[in-house]
């Protein structure tokens, strides 16, 4: 629903109100009421300021519920491996012996543990809120230019995600975090038998950030030319995590790579298209700025200073990439379409990070393959 509210005056050419209710009711968990309130301030053609608020809960799908449980074997060692034992405080021994692992420490010194994922019918909903403020404008002296500016904040509780097996172990046994203890089952030898990976309520995700897009079209060189650039820029980005303290606690993740995902603070993709009849070419840009991380799959984390944690660990880089995409195309009056396209001109080789799970890169972030090209032929009938 929007409500008018002024419109005609001096620097305002309208003001309306979009309101927006929703009720659900939940079998497993109630009913719960949300609403989302938003401004539209039209202040003069092509001059618009927004902004809307709105409160979020998300009852677990389920398939977060009633997952069938199911093994996995995440790439993580022991920390009370005997490989490491030495590394070990007398405290961090400590909590690896109240968990029947013998002095000297355990005989595991793989690189990957067994642990079982799926879902949890204990979880209860997430609930939070959102803001958004922004401007869009169209200037009339620049004709087909297009700009919006948006800040937006998202806040949540009872955050449903897996913990991961390497927070499980370092949060207990150099944390000694009795909660992440519970993940984590050894036998009578202090052998690990299990790390549960299943989905569980932690307290708190925020994100905070910018997003700042601009659209020009024009015509020149007898054709028309469309250009697009996109920018996404994390303020903050926070989730409960085991920090370089070994405490389970919220962290301001923005520019780092963890638990396997990476929280890059720019992304930027620009595209350049020019259509002449029945030809069109594209030029297409993509940019992830650079991020860090501390702790190594196999070694752990490096200390700055061995006698003062407080510190910090030793971070390791991960550069920044910019990857460029061409693509040409012709469609002929018979519907006959001929296109070729060649990905990651500069054959870019994927990002080395030595934690990621995958081939020691973000699969869902760089590309994998190097410099690729195709021919496409296609007719419609």
């Amino acid at each position: 629903m929007r409500v008018p509210f002024l419109s005609d005056l001096p620097g305002v050419k309208s003001i309306e109100v979009p309101i927006g209710v929703r009720y659900d009711d939940f079998s497993l968990f109630g009913s719960s009421t949300t609403y989302q309130l938003g401004l539209e301030w039209h202040v003069v053609d092509g001059l618009l300021v927004r902004s809307t608020y709105g409160t979020v809960f998300r009852a677990p799908t389920l398939g977060d519920l009633y997952a069938p449980p199911a093994d996995s074997y995440p790439f993580t060692s022991d920390p009370c491996s005997s490989a490491t034992w030495s590394d070990l405080t007398s405290a961090q021994q400590g909590n690896c012996q109240a968990d029947n692992v013998p002095a000297g420490g355990s005989a595991n010194v793989d690189g990957q543990q067994r642990s079982t994922v799926g879902g949890n019918a204990n979880l209860t909903p997430e609930e939070g809120d959102s803001l958004t403020v922004g401007i869009a404008y169209s200037p009339d002296f620049i004709e087909g230019l297009g700009l919006t500016l948006d800040y937006w904040s998202i806040e949540l509780e009872n955050v449903i995600e897996a913990v991961g097996a390497a927070d499980s172990l370092n949060g207990c046994y150099k944390g000694g975090v009795a909660s992440l203890c519970n993940n984590v089952t050894r036998d009578s030898k202090g052998e690990i038998i299990d790390i549960s990976e299943r989905s569980e309520n932690l307290s708190a995700m925020t994100a905070k950030g910018i997003d700042f897009e601009a659209n020009y079209t024009f015509e020149a060189l007898s054709g028309e030319f469309y250009l697009n650039l996109s920018w996404s820029h994390f303020l903050e980005r926070e989730n409960q995590v085991v920090d370089y303290k070994f405490d389970f606690a919220m962290e301001d993740l923005n520019g780092q790579f963890e638990n396997d995902n990476s929280y890059a603070t720019d992304k930027v993709n620009f595209t350049a298209n020019y259509t002449l009849d029945n030809l069109n070419l594209s030029y297409a840009a993509y940019f992830i700025s650079g991020l860090e991380y501390y702790d190594l799959l196999y070694y752990g984390s490096t200390p700055n200073n061995a006698n003062d944690q407080s510190q910090g660990n030793h971070m390791y880089n991960v550069d920044s990439i910019l990857y460029h995409d061409i693509t040409a195309s012709y469609s002929f009056d018979t519907g006959t379409t001929i296109s070729a396209d060649v990905t990651n001109l500069t054959d870019e080789e994927p990002i080395y990070i030595e934690p990621a799970q995958n081939g020691n890169t973000d699969e869902s972030n760089y590309r994998l393959f190097g410099r690729s090209w195709f021919v496409r032929f296609s007719q419609q009938f």
